[in-house]
């Protein structure tokens, strides 16, 4: 069960000292049947195939549902080599084989075509991150099928690799691998490609609470007080 604490080191009213790094974040906070919204830093995303808003969170079937950035090729996630962190308030409901969480890939492909980015877990509960053809598997004790809320997280600071979940660190590797950015990719959540060859497979199951990626800034590399300012929410940019 994850144990939620009020944030630290993020000042009077907990303002997060890195919001000028945040590239994309909501805490979802629409109304139930919402097929579209504007994130907290105006980016636009719809939710696709009856993907929608319930009881503010991203709903995902598991099946061919999922949420897309609308706009392509958005150079706020091209990470390069340098720091960057992804994080998800997520709570899965069926332990099954591998689930993304987050990917950036070409809208029809199969993945001899290049990737750029996925991440997600398996269902022993080891999180796994592949840029490029390098990749990182944890392994350690993160157990997120019991129907509770769970953060977690990829952070890469100086070239290092770092895997965590609800406040402990899971796994590292340097990786200084740069994600491709080339014509046809979005960011999507719950799903590995639109379509095609192997569109739509390891989809998550589940929902998505809310989420924030960061460019430019690797918020964790040892184990860390979940940044929940209550509700499994995110501090305010």
């Amino acid at each position: 069960m994850l144990k939620v604490n009020n944030l630290i080191g993020f000042g009077a009213g907990l303002v997060d000292p890195y919001k000028n790094n945040i590239v994309a974040q909501s805490k979802l906070r629409f109304a139930n049947g919402v097929t579209s919204y504007t994130d907290d830093t105006g980016k636009g995303v719809t939710l696709i195939n009856g993907a929608q808003i319930t009881g503010q969170a991203i709903d995902l079937d598991g099946t061919n549902d999922y949420a897309r950035f609308n706009d392509t090729n958005l150079t706020d996630f091209d990470f390069g080599t340098g720091d960057f962190t992804l994080e998800f308030f997520i709570k899965p409901v069926v332990n099954y084989g591998f689930q993304h969480v987050c990917a950036m890939l070409p809208s029809t492909s199969t993945q001899s075509a290049g990737f750029s980015f996925q991440f997600g877990f398996f269902s022993d509960g080891d999180l796994y991150i592949a840029i490029g053809a390098s990749s990182l598997r944890s392994s350690g004790s993160f157990s997120p099928f019991d129907g509770d809320y769970h953060h977690i997280a990829v952070s890469r600071t100086a070239g290092e690799i770092y895997l965590l979940a609800d406040g402990v660190l899971l796994g590292s590797a340097t990786m200084t691998t740069s994600p491709a950015t080339t014509s046809g990719r979005r960011l999507k959540f719950g799903v590995f490609i639109e379509s095609g060859g192997i569109a739509y497979q390891n989809s998550f199951k589940g929902d998505i609470l809310s989420y924030r990626i960061t460019k430019g800034v690797g918020r964790y590399t040892s184990d860390y007080q979940v940044p929940d300012v209550g509700d499994y929410k995110f501090p305010a940019i």
